[in-house]
């Protein structure tokens, strides 16, 4: 993995986009649940936001293809090179027909299902497991399916392997399994005779196989599942997928280490990836060449059978941070924090972000600007930041208490409220040189707090609890919420309106300034953290699961907006330009919109050399004046990147972009080189 400092600057047209893209990581921040690929090149991978990722370079870099479903998508599977298919959670499954370019959802009638695996026979004879035994079968692609008898089994089965066209194996917990001896027409549970929750099932042919699983449970067989030996390892990983080359060598995935044997399992060689996320995904191709994919997004190659991995996910800020707020002084300079006082700004709009110092190493909660310079972020420990030059540089306030602080209000440059544990209520009237207690008269959590003008204002926490103010925060009173929920977020729509979000949807409406509430639920009952006042007056509320709603009527009704994370989205912020940039988990960023072009406050035009590229237009790679290690990025006429990675040769495929133009950017350690080039149907 490489660290990218700096990418081109050029004018792009302004052109609307309504959907969600990545920012950072690259190509993609969520789960990589499973991968597949139909030949030594082309592989396909499932995430747990419902996209699918396509390789051209075996595993060397990634890009998204698709998104066709909100969904997290368990297993992803092709018979052949032209038709595959991938299963998730609800029933839900998407199928492709022209080698894995476009995806499109197929009905069932099975939404109170998850699915966790898939395999099909050929284009037409396929399975799909789930839960509680669930198990069904297509004839026909896919268009159709029956539920195939079980024998009343109530295991989670787990994932699928067909040695043989007609014999066929299942996976499943508490120490199960099921066998197919007629290309899956009747199958048999069999108690493999060990008290293990098995994850994923793999046999070199009818007789030889293994089994692998929680605490690092590897089970073989010699006799077609009639007996077990145990081949567990000492430590206790969590095996989450396994890939075989033959009877001898094989890779199991695990949390934060890759067991290979090659001796039959024999015995088994943990290599670490360096941390200790779930790796969910792996895929080998020879004896040396492995791709996987983890929890967090990671994806990651080796080409010396596991003694030492590449991360082939870019990033332009530290990865795995927790950030809870953005913020946008203007269409290029943004700031976002989180997690260890981390502060990551941009002058660019989000092309490439500097690491800021905060001056603390409590995590940061809230940021609140005043003006196009000046802004407050208050973190745990009753720690408070200060800016005046627009997020370059912060300096540390003293607030006198030691309560985490989960949010600061101000009204003007001068009257500034934050809240935090304990019934904490803060106010300073001289722009946050000293900070006087206020009493609240709970010792409940309090998450936010909002005002809309010098004497109203409204805080609200744990466990329901809503104080109310109408002297700017000498009296605190309570108001009866209506909800046991914990409420997250409040919002002054006007000095009259405000709206509040809680934990499992709940949103709660005051008109008369927040001394009374009613309540309803929206967006299929998430979490709301927070809100986002548009320019446009369109009311956004998001959350957990990464689901974003909007209303156009002030909180009345409520739409989808977008779901491309699967991660708690915890901060939204809108430029003056209208573009939006979103915040969470992972180190997430995304952005709704163009990014801008040059001409930025601080920053000259970058005359930056031309990047030699043949052939142009170009069909299916181009060759570039580049050096391997060599950072690029591709981005579209709209300015979404759309392909990146690092250079492995001179050559980059681009056969999965669409027909038109295209902007690349290529790094190295000493220059930044740019083009663009076309390409052609």
């Amino acid at each position: 993995m490489k660290k990218l400092v700096t990418i081109f600057l050029i004018m792009l047209p302004f052109m609307l986009s309504a959907q969600w893209s990545w920012l950072n990581p690259r190509p993609q921040g969520d789960a990589v649940t499973d991968m597949y690929f139909v030949d030594n090149s082309t592989g396909f991978a499932s995430t747990l936001s419902g996209a699918i990722l396509k390789s051209s370079d075996a595993g060397d870099s990634w890009s998204i293809v698709d998104k066709p479903t909100d969904q997290c998508l368990n297993a992803i599977f092709f018979a052949g090179a032209s038709t595959g298919f991938a299963c998730s959670n609800n029933g839900t499954l998407v199928k492709t027909t022209d080698g894995g370019n476009s995806w499109t959802q197929i009905a069932t009638s099975y939404s109170g299902d998850n699915f966790t695996d898939i395999y099909f026979l050929n284009a037409d004879t396929g399975f799909i497991c789930g839960d509680y035994g669930f198990l069904i079968r297509t004839s026909d692609g896919g268009q159709n399916w029956s539920v195939v008898n079980v024998g009343g089994s109530t295991e989670n089965m787990t994932s699928f392997c067909f040695p043989t066209a007609t014999t066929g194996y299942i996976s499943a917990e508490n120490g199960y399994f099921f066998k197919t001896t007629d290309r899956g027409t009747t199958w048999a549970e069999i108690d493999a005779g060990v008290a293990e929750d098995f994850r994923c099932i793999w046999f070199a042919d009818v007789n030889t196989g293994w089994m692998a699983g929680d605490w690092g449970a590897i089970y073989k067989t010699t006799n077609g599942g009639t007996s077990w030996s145990n081949q567990s390892t000492s430590t206790h990983e969590y095996i989450q997928a396994c890939s075989f080359i033959d009877a001898n060598t094989g890779f199991l995935s695990a949390d934060g280490v890759i067991l290979k044997t090659t001796n039959g399992g024999s015995s088994w060689t943990p290599y670490s990836l360096g941390n200790y996320d779930y790796i969910l995904s792996i895929w080998a191709f020879s004896t040396t060449t492995v791709v996987a994919g983890n929890e967090n997004a990671r994806l990651y190659k080796t080409t010396n059978g596991g003694t030492s991995w590449s991360d082939k996910t870019t990033d332009l800020m530290d990865p795995g941070i927790r950030f809870n707020d953005v913020v946008c002084f203007d269409n290029n300079r943004i700031v976002v924090a989180g997690a260890g006082g981390a502060i990551f700004r941009t002058a660019n709009g989000g092309y490439n972000w500097d690491s800021i110092p905060s001056g603390i190493f409590n995590e940061i909660n809230d940021v609140e600007i005043l003006d196009g310079v000046t802004a407050f972020a208050c973190a745990n420990n009753g720690q408070m930041i200060m800016t005046i030059d627009a997020g370059s540089s912060w300096s540390t306030l003293t607030t006198g208490i030691s309560n985490w602080l989960f949010s600061v209000f101000a009204v003007d440059a001068s009257n500034i409220w934050t809240c935090g544990t304990n019934g904490t209520i803060l106010k300073s009237v001289n722009g946050g040189t000293s900070w006087t207690p206020q009493t609240s008269g709970t010792t409940n959590v309090l998450y936010d707090i909002s005002f809309s003008d010098s004497n109203n204002g409204v805080a609200v926490g744990q466990s329901g609890k809503i104080l109310h103010t109408t002297d700017g925060g000498a009296t605190w009173n309570p108001v009866t919420s209506g909800t046991s929920q914990t409420i997250y977020s409040v919002i002054h729509l006007s000095a009259d309106t405000v709206i509040a979000g809680a934990w499992n949807g709940v949103l709660l409406h005051s008109y008369d300034a927040g001394a009374s509430w009613a309540n309803t639920t929206i967006n299929d009952g998430y979490g709301i953290y927070n809100f986002l006042l548009s320019a446009t007056d369109t009311l956004f509320a998001y959350g957990v699961g990464g689901k974003i709603g909007f209303s156009t009527d002030r909180g009345v009704s409520w739409n989808a907006a977008g779901h491309f994370t699967g991660w708690a989205v915890k901060a939204i912020a809108e430029a003056p330009s209208g573009t939006m940039y979103a915040t969470g988990f992972n180190s997430m960023m995304l952005h709704r919109g163009p990014l801008p072009g040059v001409g930025f406050d601080e920053n000259d035009q970058h005359n930056y050399p031309m990047l030699s590229i043949f052939p142009n237009p170009a069909n299916e790679t181009i060759f570039v004046d580049a050096l391997p290690d060599d950072s690029y990025f591709i981005l579209n006429a709209t300015g979404q990147i759309v392909l990146s990675g690092i250079a492995t040769t001179n050559t980059i495929d681009v056969s999965d972009l669409k027909p038109g133009l295209y902007f690349i950017s290529i790094e190295s350690a000493n220059e930044t080189k740019q083009g663009k080039f076309f390409k052609a149907d």
